[in-house]
């Protein structure tokens, strides 16, 4: 959240009315690396294992075994998309939060506070972030630059996402 106040809130007022996507994207994958980066001066580069909260295998029909942590996640990231889905559908914030995307302006000529919706949306996206890191630790070794590899795939997903076709 300090990051918000610090860093992207200052640019979002700078840029005015400017395109800010490509900006957010290139300062927020900075900010990744200088987060990496001080982690690893604190830290050092060791890798760290964390054992998985369940331990063994399911085995379906004799042919397919899979680690039971493996269907844990897929659970509880189940249930996290199905909350996710159900808050931004039917509360008021999810409202807000659907109308701050569709047409920032709008929304806040109907009385939505522009500025809270993208700091508690910030604040959820931190909170997401926060679940699957925790969630993916004890099936990567643990060290400074372990999402480098998924950051780089949701950039390129996102860049992709931008592209109205």
């Amino acid at each position: 959240m300090a990051l918000y106040f610090l860093a992207i809130s200052p640019l979002h007022r700078r840029l005015g009315r400017r395109p800010k996507a490509p900006v957010y994207l290139v300062l927020t994958l900075g900010l990744s690396i200088l987060l990496q980066n001080i982690v690893l001066a604190i830290a050092g580069g060791n890798y760290k294992i964390i054992p998985p909260f369940v331990s063994g295998t399911a085995n379906f029909f004799d042919l397919v075994f899979v680690a039971r942590y493996r269907i844990l996640i897929f659970i509880i990231s189940m249930v996290a998309l199905l909350a996710l889905f159900l808050f931004l559908k039917y509360t008021k914030i999810g409202l807000a939060i659907r109308a701050v995307k569709e047409n920032a302006a709008a929304a806040q000529a109907v009385g939505i506070r522009v500025n809270h919706v993208y700091i508690f949306t910030f604040g959820l996206v931190g909170v997401l972030a926060g679940l699957s890191g925790a969630l993916l630790t004890p099936i990567y070794r643990v060290f400074p630059a372990v999402g480098a590899s998924l950051t780089m795939k949701a950039f390129a997903i996102i860049v992709l996402g931008e592209w109205e076709i």
